[in-house]
């Protein structure tokens, strides 16, 4: 007998009568797909990059556009796991009345397809995903959101909008006859740009001065060097030790948390917009500055003890 054969008979014979069931169950799928499922373009190595994420996009032979179901989840920042995660975010009791229910069915009911490998896959439509994000942005606009809510009503909206930006140059593109020259992967990259400058308006609240300017003073070399661990102490130490009493505490009651206690958002997500985020940005700009006018650490805390003082509580 061969090597390969006697690896296949031992890795099954290792699976457990469930596992079995659910690899044969799968084979059956795939062998009774309608030809119409199965996928004409698109492969697992060729993704639909969206910011720092990435997820596998084919079209089938019905001419549907489908998104992998398990990489979707992804995508608007949920941070569980599991295939599933998008059918038990849309039964949450903050969003499942803002779905529809021609989403809901969408939602649990995914498109099994095959792909060029001859494996069996789960996915939605394409659309699906905006119709998702824009459920989403309705329950903002009409309920008061958790932390972890804003942030992923905050990627929908950067989603939504960056989608949009490319539609109409796709339409306009498509009008004029230019998508015949356009370059093959000309939409993909304008994507990728408009969703970098949109997460990059969000998550840049800290400028990236301040973090060259503290490497610096901590005689470190910013871009060589990891960023150390004690930095989120000197932050707390530097920020919001010296920016309203009791305001840390209050931060890191409100920072949700996920099952392991690592944090799953940013502190100064959690501040109110009104006058929380704009008084952190002030104190953020002249903190730079002290920073800018020291040599080393200990010249930038005695001058920031003096500008901005410890709260007595802090």
């Amino acid at each position: 007998m061969k090597g390969k054969q006697i690896g296949g008979k031992a890795r099954a014979a290792a699976l457990t009568p469930m596992r079995r069931k659910e690899i044969a169950i799968k084979a059956s799928k795939a062998r009774s797909l309608d030809k119409n499922f199965n996928v004409t373009h698109g492969s697992e190595n060729n993704s639909l990059v969206l910011g720092n994420l990435s997820i596998p996009c084919f079209v089938l032979a019905n001419g549907k556009r489908v998104l992998l179901q398990r990489n979707l989840a992804s995508l608007i920042a949920l941070n569980a796991t599991g295939g599933d995660r998008i059918t038990r975010l849309a039964s949450t009791k903050w969003l499942t009345n803002f779905i529809s229910e021609d989403t809901k069915e969408k939602i649990n009911n995914p498109i099994t397809f095959k792909l060029p490998s001859g494996k069996c896959a789960n996915g939605y439509d394409a659309t699906l995903l905006i119709d998702i994000c824009s459920s989403i942005l309705n329950a903002k606009d009409k309920i008061t959101l958790t932390p972890v809510q804003k942030r992923i009503a905050k990627q929908c909206d950067i989603i939504v909008r960056s989608v949009a930006k490319v539609g109409i140059i796709a339409l306009v593109d498509e009008v004029t006859g230019y998508q015949e020259e356009r370059e093959k992967n000309e939409l993909s990259e304008i994507l990728q740009k408009f969703i970098a400058d949109e997460l990059q308006n969000w998550v840049y609240t800290f400028p990236l001065t301040f973090y060259k300017e503290l490497y610096r003073i901590r005689n470190l070399e910013y871009g060589k060097e990891k960023m150390p661990s004690y930095f989120g102490h000197l932050t707390n130490n530097i920020i919001y030790k010296r920016l309203a009493p009791e305001i840390l505490e209050h931060l890191k009651r409100l920072t949700p948390k996920s099952k392991n206690g690592n944090k799953t958002a940013r502190y100064f997500q959690s501040l109110s917009s009104d006058t929380g985020y704009h008084r952190l940005k002030e104190h953020l700009g002249s903190v730079v500055t002290l920073m800018k006018l020291s040599d080393n650490y200990e010249e930038f805390e005695n001058k920031l003890n003096v500008i901005h003082p410890l709260f007595d509580n802090a």
